[in-house]
């Protein structure tokens, strides 16, 4: 790999501590062939054809999105695939129920509760488990459940209000069956850290 990268590509990877090794090869591969060829080595970033780019820049995200132009992508792409807690909270008040990802359980669910996100404080767990490629577990499973999205609901981050929009009203069986839903479809096993609340049925 080292050798077909440019000196301003190994440049770009070494500032940015991307290890060559996570880079693909794709150049020679149509978009859907490289990203799956990049899944299936693990691979979170990869080298495409110039000239099917509008930047010129080679390096892109799994989802072509290119990194030397917004560098933001690469902790979005390695959050996408790293190892972390998928969870599924709940607001008894409200009936709601959120799918989402975080690296820390305990000020997750701090942050929910005091940023009165989608107007609700009294977020709880009701399921979470470690797994590898998080975000995408995450991503699939919000997506089986988007028919029952909560809209515009508010949250305040840092005295401003924003709308969230990854809240759904329904059954905790039918968020859980979108998640391992998800894992299934990614070949990914039940973890032994998967925790369910004992009262998760009441919802």
């Amino acid at each position: 790999m080292r050798d077909i990268l440019t000196e301003e590509e190994l440049k770009f990877l070494s500032h940015q501590l991307i290890d060559i090794d996570d880079v693909h090869d794709g150049r020679f591969q149509a978009a859907k062939v490289r990203r799956k060829s990049a899944e299936e080595a693990g691979k979170t970033f990869i080298l495409r054809d110039p000239s099917r780019s509008k930047c010129g820049h080679r390096l892109v995200t799994r989802a072509g999105h290119c990194i030397q132009c917004d560098r933001k992508r690469i902790s979005f792409a390695r959050r996408y695939h790293a190892t972390n807690f998928i969870y599924i909270v709940a607001s008894k008040r409200e009936r709601f129920l959120k799918i989402g990802v975080t690296s820390g359980l305990e000020r997750r669910l701090f942050n929910l509760n005091t940023q009165n996100y989608g107007g609700c404080r009294d977020w709880e767990y009701l399921y979470h488990a470690q797994i590898e490629n998080a975000g995408v577990i995450e991503s699939q499973a919000q997506a089986a459940v988007q028919d029952f999205t909560v809209l515009s609901r508010p949250t305040t981050r840092a005295g401003i209000t924003e709308f969230s929009r990854e809240i759904f009203k329904c059954s905790f069986e039918s968020a859980l069956d979108a998640v391992r839903g998800a894992m299934e479809k990614n070949s990914i096993t039940i973890p032994v850290s998967e925790w369910v609340a004992p009262h998760s049925s009441d919802y």
